[in-house]
């Protein structure tokens, strides 16, 4: 009860109901609130103890004086921000909430930015929009686990994006593990890498991988994603040989599979210098990345490795735990569920008593059955062309296993299924239209020329991909781990992309996604591979105003600029915005 599973993947068949999936999903936190467990329970079942961060300073001393009558006011045009920072504490910390209390008098909605951040760096380690209602005042939280980089002397800011508002308080939870005295609560290994770049920065002899600013420029060792206990602290190192006949800058980095790096401020090594660098730094998961960048000269790296401290339970000692008299619960015991996906008892989703896993089933079947769309709202033609296109991408075709486990926004969570699947979703004409995107250009719809434009002097406006958007080297996560503990890693599996050429002409630009959806690894291999192809070269982006007589164009169809500079260029619609009764905007990209 309280889950929705749509799944198919090959090999979790269930033993007593053939065709249907097996999926592990952790509810450790959904049952604790459902047994009315209270906060320091909570936290001992997570092995921690909740405490309430002491602030250090605050720009508004209002927000932080608890009476929920005193306020600090910002807004856009006036003072923009109100911000709190924390002391240092005592233990490891394992989570983090920052709270607060804000409130809008204004007629319409507001928006704010709430970040958490290191006092010391200013690295922000999470972030969130949070828009408040008109005439509302709200309570918020945002939350931080311990891999994402966070520290007791954080600074909590909120930052006003428009409206007017009044923030009554703010404030940080921290769930943190205070170790025991004994020396030996403390365990120290060096787990072995289960992934290197180059097999010779682990095999301990005197053969080096060469590293250049001008050519294979890191080297990485990755590690299993498991380990005895839970991680607390990491040591990193690197033995390295500056082969090159001037000083090399180096910078040593350990970084999550996907997510936020931790790096050792650049150290310069001189002509001929033999060195071990180390980098220390707590939290982090058993799968954190050791890796090495060359910022300048030629170098060697001999050896990547790491030193992980950790506790058991057992080191942890005995805990009690409170409860109310209805409560009953394991101290750090895991729980799951096994559940069949959704299946389609109808026959309009893949086959009556089949598994709803193609992606252009799982769509219809969510617009339809859970967003209450009639059937006669969807254009069956667009969705069986797409449906096609999933059946014969790859091998078995794509197929969709994930789990809606919490609230979601239907439009961003329909985005995301469709970016997932190559694909565009649209409203249009009271339809909803599912479209597949090819690797090459299909043939245009139409070609516009400069003398169709609207307007008295209006033009074709190109414009290139900025770098930061582009990437030759992308990382996905997929095949979400739904049994994940905290502190332990949502993803079961990883897959890569890139392309030489790009790089050599570049240089490397890396990009980490997350694939939520998918769990099959050729589907995970092929869409990444498509993503790869829109963002390894600069491509251009036109935008130009049209009259009514295009207003019959669609967002994913192809069309062809007739341009003295660009002639014959086939571009992909993006986007359009009506402008008046007679002018629409359009915004398309250049075909790969």
């Amino acid at each position: 009860e309280g889950f929705t599973a749509y799944t198919g993947q090959s090999g979790d068949e269930h033993a007593s109901f053939p065709g249907h999936a097996l999926v592990a999903v952790s509810c450790e936190g959904w049952i604790g609130r459902q047994r009315g467990l209270d906060t320091e329970a909570a936290s001992t079942r997570e092995k921690g103890q909740s405490v309430q961060a002491a602030a250090d300073w605050a720009s508004h001393s209002q927000v932080t004086d608890g009476s929920g009558t005193s306020f600090a006011a910002i807004s856009k045009t006036g003072a923009a921000q109100a911000r709190v920072a924390f002391s240092d504490g005592d233990g490891v910390i394992k989570k983090q909430t920052y709270s607060a209390t804000v409130e809008n008098t204004q007629a319409q909605e507001a928006t704010l930015r709430a970040i958490a951040a290191d006092s010391l760096t200013g690295a922000v380690s999470v972030s969130r929009l949070v828009h408040v209602p008109a005439s509302t005042k709200l309570t918020f939280t945002l939350t931080e686990q311990a891999e994402q980089g966070g520290a007791w002397s954080s600074v909590f800011t909120l930052l006003a994006l428009d409206e007017d508002l009044k923030v009554y308080a703010m404030d940080k939870n921290v769930l943190r593990v205070k170790l025991p005295e004994e020396e030996d609560a403390l365990i120290s290994i060096n787990p072995a890498p289960v992934n290197v770049s180059d097999s010779r920065v682990d095999d301990g002899s005197d053969s080096g991988a060469g590293l250049s600013q001008t050519k294979m420029h890191s080297a990485w060792a990755g590690y299993s994603s498991s380990g005895p206990g839970d991680a607390f602290g990491q040591t990193h190192s690197a033995q390295v040989e500056n082969t090159g006949g001037a000083s090399a800058v180096v910078k040593l980095v350990s970084s999550e599979p996907v997510g936020e790096c931790h790096a050792l401020s650049s150290h310069t090594m001189e002509a001929g210098a033999g060195e071990t660098l180390t980098h220390t730094h707590s939290g982090g998961g058993w799968d954190t990345m050791t890796a090495l960048v060359v910022e300048t000269g030629e170098v060697e790296v001999r050896g990547l490795y790491k030193s992980v401290q950790y506790v058991t339970e057992d080191t942890l000692g005995e805990r009690s735990l409170k409860h109310t008299a209805s409560a009953r619960a394991v101290v750090g015991a895991r729980v799951t569920v096994d559940l069949d996906g959704a299946v389609d008892t109808g026959g309009s989703y893949g086959g009556v008593g089949t598994l709803i896993e193609r992606p252009d089933h799982v769509i219809e079947h969510f617009l339809i059955e859970r967003m209450g769309f009639s059937p006669g709202d969807i254009d069956t033609s667009s969705f069986a062309s797409a449906g096609a296109s999933y059946a014969s991408a790859i091998s078995g075709g794509y197929r969709f296993g994930f789990v809606v486990e919490a609230p979601l926004t239907p439009s961003a969570f329909l985005r995301r299924l469709a970016h997932e699947c190559r694909s565009v979703i649209r409203y249009t004409s009271s339809k909803w239209q599912l479209v597949f995107i090819p690797d090459t250009a299909p043939a245009p719809v139409k070609t516009i020329t400069k003398g169709e434009l609207a307007g008295q002097g209006a033009m074709f406006v190109f414009a290139s991909t900025p770098p930061g958007e582009l990437a030759n080297r992308i990382f996905a996560s997929y095949r979400r781990k739904y049994s994940a503990r905290r502190g332990e890693s949502r993803w079961e599996a990883l897959a890569s992309a890139e392309d030489a050429a790009s790089q050599s002409k570049r240089g490397v630009y890396s990009r980490s996604v997350e694939f939520a959806s998918i769990s099959d690894k050729a589907m995970a291999e092929d869409v990444l591979s498509h993503m790869l192809l829109e963002r390894k070269d600069s491509l251009l982006t036109v935008r130009f105003p049209v009259f009514w007589e295009h207003f019959d164009l669609e967002v994913g169809d192809t069309i062809e600029i007739d341009n003295d500079l660009y002639d014959g260029s086939l571009f992909f619609i993006e986007s359009i915005e009506r402008l008046d009764r007679a002018r629409a905007r359009i915004t398309a990209r250049q075909w790969w």
